[in-house]
């Protein structure tokens, strides 16, 4: 078991209709995905939850890996007697990494996945780059200067000039959030480092998966994908949008998910957003 009791990780449900969980970026909360939320509530009972180190869920600052944070949502799931072959899941990021991480380490079948801007295989040494200036930042300048690294590559420059407010808003967020506990923020930075066993193939035979990535991701430019497919066996969905694809077009993400819980053999869901 992890340190945290599951009982004690900040969630709610809201709405009616088959399970849909989501999880978060690495600073991410689950009250970031109102507008996601409020879209699909007519369709789905959604379950939203902070995990450990992020948003209003204590700290646990030894979880520093996405098998440890895979731990925790299996813990989680368990307590809230939700069933993964049941469940159609949306990661985004971090948590797309944790998603993939049971499906390909642990061989748990989710009825549906869609995953966004999950980190590609074969490039630690840019991966662990990117990990150590924001950790240095982090360590000798604050959690606003690492913020503002992080979000220099988060959206899209035409996401940045439609809402040229929205860094500033982000870093407010991130510093209400971990200011008093950067300790979390650390923990959840490590995690974004490379989780090279997610290359193991697996039973086709697993659940729905949509893996989408952004065309315009400043992190992780579509290129770095092109070996992603065939390591997995998995078909890559180029949208249009930057790495926090489902936050910047959130209408697209929730009819993606209505397609992708289609395309896992349901009936298709009326259009309610």
């Amino acid at each position: 078991m992890t340190t945290v009791p599951p009982s004690e990780l900040y969630h709610y449900t809201t709405g009616d209709g088959p399970p849909l969980l989501l999880v978060n970026a690495a600073y991410q909360t689950a009250d970031s995905w109102k507008t996601v939320v409020n879209s699909l509530r007519n369709d789905f009972t959604v379950i939203a939850v902070d995990l450990p180190n992020q948003g209003k869920s204590p700290v646990a600052a030894q979880l520093q890996t996405v098998a440890d944070y895979g731990s925790a949502l299996c813990e989680f799931l368990r307590y809230k007697k939700l069933q993964p072959n049941a469940l159609t899941c949306l990661g985004l990021s971090l948590g797309a990494d944790i998603l993939l991480d049971l499906r390909y380490n642990r061989g748990i079948e989710f009825r549906c996945m869609l995953t966004c801007g999950a980190t590609p295989t074969g490039i630690d040494a840019y991966v662990m780059q990117h990990v150590n200036v924001q950790l240095e930042c982090l360590r000798d300048y604050g959690v606003t200067a690492m913020a503002r690294v992080m979000l220099q590559k988060a959206f899209s420059p035409h996401f940045y000039a439609q809402y040229p407010a929205m860094t500033n808003f982000v870093v407010r967020h991130i510093k209400t959030t971990f200011e008093h506990r950067p300790q979390a923020l650390e923990a959840l930075l490590l995690a974004t480092r490379p989780n090279p066993l997610t290359r193991r193939r697996v039973d086709s035979g697993l659940g729905h998966l949509t893996f989408v990535q952004g065309t315009e991701d400043l992190l992780y430019p579509l290129s770095l994908y092109e070996n992603y497919g065939p390591d997995l066996g998995i078909e890559i969905t180029p949208v249009k949008g930057g790495h926090a694809y489902a936050m910047e077009r959130p209408k697209e993400a929730c009819q993606l998910i209505r397609s992708a819980y289609a395309a896992s053999g349901h009936r298709p869901l009326d259009d309610r957003s």
